[in-house]
């Protein structure tokens, strides 16, 4: 039987416990930090598949070839695609889509920083009066829109999911539920 002195269980923990006390402090990538400054590559277009949910409130994806689920949303009444991103702390739309969208793009204040594994960028809070994602519509849903040329895609956040009663993956789909 191998017997380690007792020194070695000290400094062992020792450096566990520094580990964890610095893990905070360590950035590691995200992957929606990399579709901040991912560029854009034209692909074939994939439509999301949205169905109602069983209860008629909720939606439904299919995960696509990327690993995503995208979901064709309503943002202030126009269409308009979302990835959704467990990674992402707000709802986030690209300077392209915001003016479609009812968005004065030309008032716009890029006056917060967000942390993305590329660096920090600028972002302009706003607020989106109504989105809606299959059957779930949600009111004054705090979002940002990011500089021209920087998002790949829009980002369907935590400031949405907060909203809703949750979600669950099942098999290739992505369940949201409207209501708890």
């Amino acid at each position: 039987m191998l017997r380690i002195p007792a020194l070695h269980w000290v400094l062992l923990l020792a450096v566990i416990a520094v580990g964890l006390a610095v893990r905070s402090r360590i950035s590691l990538p995200r992957a929606d930090a990399q579709i901040l400054s991912a560029p854009v590559v034209p692909q074939p277009a994939m439509p999301a598949v949205i169905r109602p949910s069983q209860s008629g409130n909720g939606a439904t994806a299919r995960r696509d070839r990327n690993g995503n689920f995208i979901f064709d949303a309503r943002v202030n009444g126009m269409p308009l695609q979302m990835v959704f991103d467990t990674g992402a702390s707000v709802t986030s739309l690209r300077a392209e889509d915001a003016a479609r969208v009812g968005i004065d793009t030309g008032s716009l204040n890029y006056s917060a920083t967000v942390s993305t594994a590329n660096g920090h960028t600028s972002v302009a809070p706003v607020m989106i009066e109504t989105l809606t994602v299959g059957d779930i519509t949600r009111h004054y849903v705090t979002a940002v829109v990011a500089r021209p040329g920087v998002l790949g895609m829009n980002l369907l956040g935590q400031s949405f999911m907060a909203k809703i009663g949750g979600y669950r993956v099942v098999g290739q789909d992505l369940v949201l539920q409207g209501e708890p």
